[in-house]
C-alpha cells in the first residue's frame, strides 16, 4: 500500500494494527502504527516461519519503491490465499532478484498477480521448486515488462489448472531467451499460456517434453492462445504422440500468434 504526503510518495508503507508487528517483520513505527521501510537501498526478507500468507497480506507493500534491491521470500512454500503478493514489487525499478526457491504451490486467486510488473532491473527469479499453479489468474502479468530477465526455471512445474494459469506472465520480457518447462505434464487450465510470451523477442525455442495425450482435459480451452504473439522465428517442440491430439488446433497451425513459428512433434512419445 502506498501513501502520499502532498504529491510525494512515501515508500513503502503498510498499516497494521496500531503499534503491532503481527506479521513478525521488523519495521520502523510511529505512534499511529504506520510502518516504513528504509529510505535507502535495502533487501526485504520474510521471517523463516512465513511459509504461507493471508489474503492481501503484502498487497501493494513495495509498489514503485526505488530502494528495494532484492527480496528473499524463500520461506514461502505455498501461496493459497487471494491477492497475497498482489502488486508487491510492481514497478520497483532497482529490484534485481526475487527468491521464491521453496515455493511449490500457487493456489490462491491472483496470488502473484503483477508481483513484479515493470521491474525493469529484475534479472533473477527463483521458482525452481514450483510444481503446481491452480489459482485463477495466479501468475497473471506477474513479470510483464521485466526487460532484464533472460531466463526462467520452471523445471519442476507439473500442473497448470484453473483459468489463466501463466497467462500474460512474461508479457514483453524482450530479453527472455530461455524457459524451462521440462516437467509440465498437465495443462487443463483454460487460457493457461494465453499471451504468456507475448513480445519475448529473444525467445527462439520452447519445449514441452512431458506433455501427455491427456494433458488438456476433455476439450480445447485456448491453452496456447497467442502464446507467442509478437515473437518471430521461435521453434516449439512437442512429443510425437501429441500431433494427433493438438496438431490441428488453430493455435498450433497458426504458430501461436507468432510469425515464422516452427512447430515440431519431434520429442519422444509420452504416455
Amino acid at each position: 500500500m502506498s501513501f502520499y504526503i502532498g504529491s510525494q510518495r512515501v515508500c513503502p508503507t503498510i498499516i497494521t494494527s496500531k503499534g503491532g508487528t503481527s506479521d513478525g517483520i521488523p519495521r520502523e513505527v510511529d505512534t499511529n502504527g504506520v510502518y516504513a521501510a528504509p529510505q535507502s537501498d535495502f533487501t526485504f526478507t520474510l521471517p523463516s516461519n512465513a511459509t504461507n500468507l493471508g489474503g492481501y497480506a503484502l498487497a501493494y507493500a513495495f509498489y514503485s519503491c526505488p530502494y528495494i534491491t532484492s527480496a528473499d521470500l524463500s520461506s514461502l512454500t505455498t501461496v493459497s490465499k487471494p491477492y497475497s503478493l498482489y502488486f508487491i514489487f510492481r514497478e520497483c525499478a532497482n529490484l534485481t532478484s526475487i527468491d521464491l526457491s521453496s515455493l511449490t504451490v500457487i493456489s490462491g486467486v491472483n496470488g502473484l498477480y503483477e508481483i513484479a510488473y515493470g521491474a525493469t532491473s529484475l534479472t533473477s527469479v527463483d521458482l525452481s521448486s514450483l510444481t503446481t499453479i491452480s489459482g485463477s489468474s495466479a501468475v497473471y502479468y506477474a513479470f510483464r515488462g521485466c526487460t532484464s530477465l533472460t531466463s526462467i526455471n520452471l523445471g519442476s512445474l507439473v500442473t497448470i489448472s484453473g483459468s489463466m494459469g501463466l497467462a500474460y506472465a512474461f508479457y514483453d520480457c524482450s530479453n527472455l531467451a530461455s524457459v524451462d518447462l521440462s516437467s509440465l505434464a498437465s495443462l487443463t487450465a483454460s487460457n493457461a499460456l494465453n499471451y504468456a510470451f507475448h513480445g519475448c523477442t529473444s525467445l527462439t525455442a520452447l519445449s514441452f517434453p512431458s506433455l501427455t495425450s491427456g494433458s488438456f482435459g476433455s476439450y480445447y480451452t485456448n491453452q496456447f492462445s497467442n502464446m507467442l504473439n509478437s515473437v518471430s522465428g521461435c521453434t516449439v517442440h512437442f512429443p510425437s504422440n501429441l500431433q494427433s491430439v493438438i496438431g490441428n488446433w488453430t493455435d498450433v497451425t497458426g504458430g501461436f500468434g507468432g510469425t515464422n513459428t516452427t512447430v515440431l512433434f519431434d520429442l519422444p512419445a509420452t504416455t
